[in-house]
């Protein structure tokens, strides 16, 4: 009877044990010595519901001025560089019309380095949610960006898309996208590899 239960109490403990290492990989100070979490940093944004733009936002909407939101990956980068009124003013390339419409445009941008419709997806959901509400949204997805096979796509769905976002539209993802990003987060050195 006592080898019975020992043959069942040993595969239970040692479970337990290898979940409470997995949970180390969770503590900051054993993230920053001792993990590699490679790109994570580009979908912070995403994973922490930040809205870092709400200001520019409201100071648009109190000068009567139009929001755009772009959504795209690195090629998206450079509308990061919005022109200022000065840059709008001097341009040789417009005629006074164009200036004077172009001036009456917010632009919020929201790209990631190799992102695909899923990160276009997520933030764009998450801003409606948060009370943003776009005249026009702009997003631009490379055609690699539209496949599941990418290198960039099993870290976009374990950093860039919050378990609560996963949760609350799950009807909305795939099964496999979803039971990757709850996986993820069971087992957390599935997204902080071992190593500097």
């Amino acid at each position: 009877m006592k080898q019975r239960n020992l043959k069942v109490f040993l595969p239970v403990l040692l479970a337990l044990l290898l979940f409470a290492v997995d949970k180390i990989a969770l503590l900051p100070w054993f993230q920053q010595c001792c993990t590699f979490s490679g790109s994570s940093h580009f979908f912070s944004h995403a994973m922490n519901y930040s809205f870092t733009q709400d200001e520019m936002i409201d100071r648009a909407r109190q000068e009567g001025r139009h929001i755009s939101m772009n959504f795209g990956s690195s090629r998206s980068l450079p509308y990061y560089l919005s022109p200022t009124p000065g840059q709008i003013e001097r341009s040789e390339y417009l005629d006074r019309e164009q200036k004077d419409r172009a001036r009456q445009w917010e632009v919020v941008n929201s790209a990631f380095p190799g992102s695909s419709i899923m990160t276009a997806y997520v933030r764009l959901t998450q801003w409606l949610e948060h009370g943003a509400q776009p005249e026009v949204v702009f997003i631009e997805i490379s055609p690699v960006g539209l496949t599941s096979r990418t290198l960039w796509f099993p870290t976009e769905l374990k950093f860039g898309v919050p378990l609560r976002f996963a949760l609350e539209h799950i009807g909305e993802m795939p099964w496999e996208h979803v039971r990757t990003i709850i996986g993820s987060r069971v087992f957390a050195l599935s997204r902080f590899r071992i190593g500097s």
